[in-house]
């Protein structure tokens, strides 16, 4: 989720702040899980903009699919549901209310059959063959070699979030208050000073 949300906003991470909450796996009978039965993972990136990411482990047996997922984007001129009831996703903003439906029954601008569980494949198919035959121009390359792309600042969010956790503050109420950690310094730790500088500067010549 955290990677599908950075490669749609195309936004860098700056700090991250987890809060999980274990109340029914580690109650499970006969065998315990020590773990998280919900984690909030709050990022913040470089311009302010804040996402929450909840993951949850613990569905009762009448929830109606053993996967629930949602989201919503709130942006300022509206703002953008994605349900999985509702395949597709609902706009509202100022002029109407509209749901599009991008699985399979739309059409690329080439007039290729286009939508979700489809045009990623084949996009991924043409981009490895392009790759092969030398199509890409330089600055293309750079584009697909970029952080975002590779899904470097997913990783270091969710090890942020992992950190985050492990530092924070267990209270007796089965919640773990996670401290907020700083992506840079995190890179730095892990990575030296020099090569995390450059993985954030490209980030933010990128944003720019």
């Amino acid at each position: 989720m955290a990677d599908a949300l950075m490669q749609i906003i195309q936004l860098t991470p700056t700090r991250v702040r987890a809060t999980g909450y274990s109340h029914k796996l580690p109650a499970l009978k006969p065998l315990a899980v020590q773990g998280y039965d919900v984690v909030d993972t709050e990022i913040i990136f470089q311009t302010g903009a804040i996402a929450h990411i909840l993951t949850g482990w613990a569905l009762p047996n009448t929830a109606w699919s053993t996967t629930v997922q949602s989201g919503r984007l709130i942006c300022s001129e509206g703002l953008i549901d994605l349900g999985l009831d509702t395949p597709g996703l609902r706009e509202i903003h100022a002029d109407a209310l509209s749901e599009l439906n991008p699985l399979f029954r739309n059409f690329s601008a080439d007039g290729q059959v286009a939508g979700y569980g489809i045009s990623s494949p084949g996009g991924l198919y043409e981009q490895i063959l392009a790759w092969r035959e030398n199509k890409f121009s330089s600055s293309e390359r750079e584009a697909l070699l970029s952080p975002m792309r590779l899904g470097f600042y997913t990783t270091l969010a969710l090890e942020a979030a992992e950190l985050s956790l492990a530092e924070g503050e267990k209270l007796i109420t089965g919640a773990t208050l996670g401290t907020q950690v700083d992506l840079c310094q995190l890179a730095s730790r892990k990575l030296g000073t020099e090569v995390a500088k450059t993985y954030m500067n490209t980030a933010l010549r990128s944003a720019a």
